[in-house]
């Protein structure tokens, strides 16, 4: 008897190893934003950082028990091409089917030409589609999720999505740290 219950209970941590692995590679994380993220710089303006604690401060009220933070990104080698980026981090333990939410929120939500990419080495789910900003202006938009963060960029300048998508997939490597 006290084998059988050996058994069952070494199959059960077995068992469960197997399916939180995922998980444990993507959570806990943190985000990381240096003065230079991919070869673009953050913009060091006063007034768009009191803008960014404002964003950062408001997917905080909609994310309980989330960290985030926000920067708008200058690419230096084309001008008027430039990104504002939020990264949250929390635990989210069914990513699936959430990435068009959160992509959508900083459009008029309505995504076009949606198309899914490589996820890379963290796994998760990733897409880039076309969307029209707050203002009206035509934007890529790009996204990732995964059981330990979500990031979310818009691109300005006319950037295709093919080359919006290699450049978050950059970001997301640079920026993540696991914790």
């Amino acid at each position: 008897m006290l084998g059988v219950l050996m058994v069952l209970s070494l199959g059960c941590c077995g068992l469960l190893t197997v399916v939180t692995e995922p998980i444990r590679d993507q959570w806990p994380v943190r985000a990381v934003l240096d003065t230079e993220i991919a070869g673009l710089h953050k913009d060091p303006d006063p007034e768009l950082q009191a803008l960014e604690r404002e964003l950062v401060e408001d997917v905080r009220a909609q994310n309980e028990h989330a960290s985030a933070i926000g920067a708008k990104l200058d690419d230096p080698k084309a001008k008027g091409k430039w990104l504002l980026l939020v990264v949250i981090t929390k635990l989210i333990l069914d990513p699936s089917g959430k990435l068009d939410r959160h992509m959508a929120l900083v459009g008029d939500g309505t995504l076009r030409n949606v198309q899914d990419f490589d996820a890379g080495p963290r796994g998760g789910h990733f897409r880039c589609a076309e969307t029209d900003d707050k203002a009206g202006n035509k934007v890529v938009v790009c996204g990732w999720i995964d059981h330990g963060s979500v990031g979310v960029a818009v691109f300005y300048g006319g950037r295709p999505i093919a080359d919006s998508a290699r450049l978050m997939q950059e970001i997301r490597t640079e920026i993540l740290v696991k914790a």
